[in-house]
């Protein structure tokens, strides 16, 4: 039983993830996940060190921009290092894909995936959250699976100043993500 309450705390699915990464990082390895950006933007990023790897703990119920991950992955690959990936089954595919054989080095966590939003519907809520309840104050904190309570799936979207929180039978995000009326398109025939 893995008992890194911190861990916990600040993980979406029982801090497998962490847990599975900090291995890596001690094997000189890199790890890939998805991230926040500077504004909130999902995007896929790597990282080779325990603290850069926090950014990835959470979930991000958006489709990451998955910039130049798949070549860099290749590289770290190619000169030996053990590379982590986490991600949808598409992006897993992806990489298969994209790599076209078999690496002893690379492990792949493939994430229970419910289906993406567009980053534009998550940019255009952010802005609609931003003015109505942080007064247009920058946006510094987003956890789409925010304990609360004992329970574990709450929006909590905060600035400086202000704080919203929203169950999913509140939320018009959570609760148009869970009826899959904001998935895209292609996650229906993956």
């Amino acid at each position: 039983v893995y008992n890194d309450q911190d861990k916990l705390n600040h993980s979406s699915s029982g801090a497998i993830f962490p847990l599975m990464a900090e291995w890596v990082i001690q094997q000189n390895g890199i790890v890939f996940g998805a991230a926040f950006d500077n504004e909130f933007d999902v995007i896929h990023d790597w990282s080779a060190t325990n603290d850069g790897i926090k950014r990835f703990y959470t979930s991000k119920y958006v489709q990451s921009n998955i910039m130049e991950c798949y070549s860099k992955l290749a590289e770290f690959l190619k000169n030996g290092r053990f590379v982590l990936f986490s991600g949808t089954p598409c992006q897993i595919a992806a990489i298969r894909s994209y790599l076209g054989k078999d690496y002893e080095r690379l492990i792949l966590i493939e994430c229970a995936c419910h289906g993406v939003p567009s980053p534009k519907v998550w940019k255009s809520y952010r802005t609609y959250l931003s003015r109505k309840y942080l007064e247009d104050e920058q946006i510094s904190y987003v956890n789409f699976r925010e304990k609360i309570d004992g329970r574990l799936f709450f929006l909590r979207v905060c600035s400086q100043k202000r704080s919203y929180v929203g169950a999913p039978r509140v939320d018009p995000y959570l609760k148009a993500f869970l009826n899959n009326l904001i998935l895209r398109p292609s996650c229906a025939a993956c």
